[in-house]
């Protein structure tokens, strides 16, 4: 049997990777793209999706032939696009971008947080998709007439690709879902009232699928058609391609952010006041859905960035070797603020 190649796309916060697999164990990666980070006012943080959707389609040109491709992503960032046309009405609103803080305020003071937490597992907070689609609908020109006429398409940056790779479809997957604060993680739905807290359009919230499915075909310039099979978030795709399955197991996925999760089962944990989110991780083809809890730190690589940008260190190297104690064993501490 000939040896298969599987491409799976990071689509993350700085840049997009293509990695190539083959059943053989093998895997190399043949491109990867930084693209740029748009900051329009303090505490906003943005993307050009066109620019990175040509970015995913020249990393999977550089990937040669496969047999299927696999999409992880950076989560929590929004775009919002014209059906009939593809393109973005706006800028992608990054997972980082605090634009919403006076909304999520004004919604906490309305007292609708319980009500959200129950229902998604998560707090009200800027860092997930409802109020940065709630934003677009009050400030973008053309959306609310788009809702109306149902060309509207919002949705996670998995939806963008996918509809642009795969021919008009407009998709996403549970565990990317789930990290929007308007899916219900008990009853596995797009939720009516979560919609209405946030001013976001039901209709124009795509199809949640399984995350390891047919998505798609993704076309490419001859003509050949691959199969996109497997849609994620970025760190929870590292969670599972780490073979951390089972409750009680945990990982740390260090990236812009660090974020760990930790998997608890088939059932919604009970984390009230632990400082945890119970998160839905991954559902599979005729299985329950496992859940977990995840914790975050927005800054990790950002802030060794930051650092070099101030000419704090010439060269990553220096970060890696500790002549004396840790830092934080001679009581000093780092907290990017």
């Amino acid at each position: 049997m000939l040896n298969q190649r599987y491409a799976a796309i990071d689509q993350g916060t700085t840049g997009t990777r293509v990695v190539v697999f083959g059943e053989d164990g093998n895997y190399f990666s043949p491109a990867a793209i930084a693209h740029k980070q748009l900051t329009p006012n303090p505490g906003w943080v943005e993307h050009d999706p066109m620019e990175i959707l040509n970015n995913i389609r020249t990393c999977l040109g550089h990937a040669g032939v496969v047999d299927a491709i696999g999409l992880a992503h950076q989560g929590e960032s929004i775009v919002a696009w014209d059906a009939k046309s593809g393109l973005p009405l706006y800028n992608a609103i990054i997972w980082q971008d605090q634009r919403t803080d006076s909304v999520i305020g004004h919604l906490r003071e309305e007292g609708v947080e319980e009500v959200v937490r129950a229902k998604t597992g998560l707090p009200l907070d800027t860092y997930f998709s409802a109020s940065k689609m709630g934003w677009i609908m009050r400030n973008v020109a053309g959306a609310s007439e788009l809702s109306r006429s149902g060309h509207l398409r919002l949705g996670t940056m998995d939806a963008f690709f996918m509809f642009h790779l795969c021919g008009g479809v407009h998709v996403t997957d549970y565990n990317s879902a789930s990290r929007t604060s308007l899916f219900n993680i008990h009853t596995l739905q797009w939720d009516e009232e979560l919609c209405r807290i946030f001013g976001v359009p039901l209709s124009a919230l795509p199809e949640v699928r399984d995350n390891i499915g047919h998505f798609g075909d993704v076309r490419d310039n001859e003509g050949g058609h691959t199969p996109l099979t497997a849609c994620i978030v970025d760190q929870f795709a590292g969670t599972y391609g780490h073979g951390c399955l089972q409750p009680g197991q945990m990982k740390i996925t260090f990236g812009t952010g660090a974020f760990l999760q930790s998997i608890t089962g088939t059932d919604v944990p009970d984390a009230r006041d632990s400082g945890l989110l119970p998160t839905l991780c991954w559902k599979l083809p005729g299985e329950k859905p496992v859940y977990g809890l995840d914790g975050g730190v927005y800054n990790a690589a950002s802030a060794i960035n930051w650092a070099g940008k101030l000419g704090l260190y010439s060269d990553l190297d220096e970060f890696s070797d500790f002549r004396d104690e840790p830092a934080i064993a001679r009581g000093l501490a780092f907290v990017p603020a």
